[in-house]
């Protein structure tokens, strides 16, 4: 009886020692399966952060473009002002300058002060 008792208690403690090992087991594969997801987070958001960086110095560089080609338009826009300016003594270039300063007070933009298109044409004053 002894035997048959002893044969029985060793049957369970190899049970629970087996269900512990399976415990265990089933603990450190939650615990690596968080740190996988931990290291694929982590790679997520530096992917993002990347491309954050890359579409930001994307928009600068473009930003950069359209400034310089605003630049370029402006003096093209300036340029033609002056040779009518030039070629003509008449209140039509005044016009033509009044027009374009209001345009550009529209768009918030000012004429330099060194183009000379601020001031009356030729001593008109208007019209």
């Amino acid at each position: 009886m002894e035997d048959v008792f002893n044969g029985v208690v060793r049957e369970r403690l190899k049970h629970v020692l087996r269900q512990y090992e399976v415990r265990e087991k089933h603990f450190e594969c939650v615990v690596r399966s968080k740190e996988l997801e931990m290291l694929v987070t982590r790679a997520r958001l530096e992917e993002l952060r990347r491309l954050t960086e890359e579409e930001i110095r994307q928009l600068r560089q473009k930003l950069e473009e359209m400034q310089d080609s605003q630049n370029k338009l402006m003096d093209k826009v300036i340029a033609c002002c002056q040779e009518l300016l030039d070629a003509d003594s008449g209140g039509t270039s005044q016009q033509l300058i009044m027009f374009l300063q209001e345009e550009m007070e529209k768009r918030g933009l000012k004429l330099p002060p060194d183009t000379g298109l601020d001031s009356p044409v030729n001593g008109h004053s208007g019209e």
